[in-house]
């Protein structure tokens, strides 16, 4: 049985994980996409050198995600004993001025997740950054048999990560979606045919009866999962989506605000967050909740390696329903007004990238 307890707020998990960063006695493992040479990243990469002195510590980082260090960042991370990989290095693929080898540049690890001792895991949407303290995000502790499957998967990432070409890559089909008892892992993983993420996230919206909850800092979903959600809709199912006023991706919200216009033509409810939420979680019926990495956008089901969970253990269930309720009160309620109030040049900025929405 496994058991979960939800932060919402990063400040509080930022202390909750470097506490028990501290306290690990055999082992850390730990993926990051957004890691930043600023206080919290600091933070991180001291306690990791310490720890590391002691006992195993092993660190995979996005390239593109990971921020170039300061000297003193670079020097404790070469002096200390951590086992430091980057994801698919950006510049030394475009070096190889190789077209076909060029296209792995798209290819990133998006995944958070941060196993301690092989007993505790954390995963979410949460990057190890200072600006994520001013914003909504979630970070779930898992303890219980999901735990092992969590570490497999670490160690099949690892070994992906120290390849040179990571296209084709063997993957074990058994991680991909991993049963225990009313939870399941996900891993998303970028070109190749299993995309359990895809065809869960259609299995739920299929079989929806009352409500479908999404939460998501960039929402692009695919002509898949569109036609997916209007099914729901057609069926009398409420669609309810939460997304941010403002979000750090300028480009990403003019793509956004176009589906979410789309999404409310069709009867959705579409909430828009005063405060930045990095957030990414769905609920449907609340009976059942994914959360994890996973944005909703192309991102996400094209180039991405994403880890997320499905359970249907009513705390956690509850819980997100509940953060999505609050949320959702605070918000703005997207109307015809909202679309109506958009500048000339964000006007003409959504008919120009509209048609490469592929690449958000």
């Amino acid at each position: 049985m496994n058991s979960f307890t939800l932060f919402s707020e990063p400040k509080k998990a930022f202390s909750e994980v470097f506490d028990k960063l501290k306290k690990a006695k055999h082992c850390i493992y730990m993926e990051a996409y957004e890691l930043k040479d600023d206080h919290i990243g600091r933070e991180l990469i001291r306690i990791l050198a310490r720890k590391s002195l002691e006992i195993k510590v092993i660190l995979i980082v996005d390239d593109y995600g990971f921020e170039s260090p300061s000297k003193t960042t670079a020097r404790l991370l070469r002096d200390s004993s951590i086992e430091f990989i980057r994801f698919n290095p950006v510049w030394s693929a475009l070096r190889e001025k190789h077209l076909s080898k060029m296209a792995r540049f798209v290819l990133r690890s998006h995944r958070k997740l941060t196993i301690i001792d092989e007993r505790i895991a954390y995963t979410g949407g949460t990057n190890y950054t200072a600006q994520e303290i001013r914003w909504r995000d979630i970070f779930v502790s898992i303890k219980g048999p999901l735990v092992a499957d969590l570490t497999r998967a670490f160690f099949e990432m690892r070994r992906m990560a120290k390849k040179k070409f990571i296209l084709n890559m063997p993957v074990n089909k058994k991680l991909t979606k991993r049963f225990q008892g009313t939870d399941i892992l996900i891993r998303q993983v970028p070109h190749t045919f299993h995309r359990p993420l895809r065809k869960e996230l259609s299995r739920l919206f299929a079989q929806a009866k009352d409500e479908i909850c999404i939460t998501t800092p960039y929402f692009v979903p695919t002509v898949a999962m569109t036609y997916m959600l209007f099914r729901a809709m057609r069926k009398g199912v409420k669609v309810k989506i939460l997304i941010p006023y403002k979000s750090d991706q300028y480009w990403v919200d003019i793509v956004s605000d176009f589906f979410a216009y789309l999404m409310f033509k069709k009867k959705a409810q579409v909430f828009l967050q005063k405060r930045m939420s990095h957030a990414k979680y769905i609920i449907v019926d609340r009976s059942v909740c994914t959360f994890g990495s996973a944005n909703f956008d192309y991102q996400t089901f094209h180039n991405n390696h994403e880890l997320n969970i499905i359970t249907k253990e009513q705390d956690i269930v509850q819980e997100l329903h509940d953060l999505f309720r609050e949320d959702c009160e605070k918000s703005l309620v997207f109307s015809k007004k909202t679309r109506r109030n958009r500048t000339v040049l964000r006007k003409l900025f959504e008919k120009i990238l509209h048609p490469f929405k592929k690449y958000f």
